[in-house]
């Protein structure tokens, strides 16, 4: 698709759909945060995530589709590592080993390319 649309283009009608179907919810009040703090918060995710997606974008343009998709997908362990870090969050057993399979999973991957 990239090869079509180009790199921003993709990311942008992501954009465009998530932003009325997020707005329902908020309109009927359904998120319990609210206020200026949450507006900041919600702003610097949505930034971080649209260049996240940028450069997911241009990476699958210019690179192997399949490096850039394993590498993507450890959003999650990212995601882990951060709650851990910044928000000082314990992994429960089941957490860990799950963190621990997708970290063992990318190198293995990684040691067949």
């Amino acid at each position: 698709m990239s090869n079509v649309l180009g790199i921003i283009l993709p990311v942008l009608i992501m954009r465009w759909i998530s932003v009325p179907v997020l707005t329902v919810p908020l309109m009927a009040g359904k998120f319990k945060h609210s206020g200026r703090g949450a507006f900041r918060l919600i702003i610097a995710v949505a930034i971080l995530d649209t260049f996240a997606n940028v450069v997911y974008t241009l990476g699958v343009h210019i690179g192997t589709v399949t490096i850039v998709s394993t590498l993507g997908g450890m959003f999650s362990a990212v995601t882990v590592l951060f709650a851990r870090l910044i928000l000082k969050e314990r992994l429960s057993r089941h957490q860990m080993i799950g963190f621990i399979a997708i970290i063992i999973g990318v190198g293995l991957l990684g040691a067949l390319g």
